[in-house]
């Protein structure tokens, strides 16, 4: 699947995901979205010119990753909460703590890549200029938001 002239840096991929949240399931991991995928939204599909095809595959991809990455979410959940129990005893084992800290972050460490992995497969459908585009629209989703949510100017901060 990997083609040349299709690699974009890691830093680029990762922001089109987080510039367009969303699982479309009415929640997304983190519960902070009600939005669709960005592949399911129709402002992107027009601006990018995405295909039935692409959607198929992008999906398809999605759901067989989404399993995959769903049990990893859970593993480091289950180390993280292991650490966590550790560090409430009475009696400190460095080394076991250092192991267990290892292992959260070996976790942490597959989980990141398994997503990296994931988006690099889906931008993989995409020809070039739709990349291109998609990026773009993830750089203009900031821009949109500052000129729309201005500062509070809150005088409760403002005492001296």
């Amino acid at each position: 699947m990997r083609k040349s002239g299709r690699i974009i840096p890691v830093v680029l991929i990762l922001s089109i995901f987080y510039a367009f949240p969303g699982d479309g399931s009415g929640k997304d991991r983190n519960d902070c979205t009600l939005l669709p995928r960005w592949w399911e939204r129709p402002h992107v599909i027009r601006k990018i010119e995405l295909t039935q095809e692409q959607i198929s595959k992008i999906k398809e991809i999605h759901r067989e990753e989404s399993k995959n990455i769903g049990r990893m979410e859970d593993d480091l959940k289950s180390r993280r909460g292991e650490l966590e129990r550790m560090f409430v005893q009475s009696d400190l084992d460095d080394r076991e703590i250092e192991r267990r800290m290892e292992m959260v972050q070996w976790a942490l460490s597959a989980l990141v890549r398994a997503e990296m992995d994931m988006d690099y497969r889906m931008l993989g459908e995409l020809s070039q200029e739709q990349r291109e585009k998609l990026v773009s629209l993830s750089r203009q989703k900031p821009e949109k938001h500052k000129k729309r949510y201005k500062p509070r100017k809150d005088k409760r901060y403002n005492r001296f």
